[in-house]
């Protein structure tokens, strides 16, 4: 369960960085 949670926030956290990088 908590693995499976971190691999969500893990992979949440790449896109959102992404979508930033390309905002910015």
């Amino acid at each position: 369960m908590l693995d499976r949670m971190n691999a969500e926030r893990m992979r949440y956290c790449k896109r959102s960085s992404k979508q930033q990088r390309q905002t910015t």
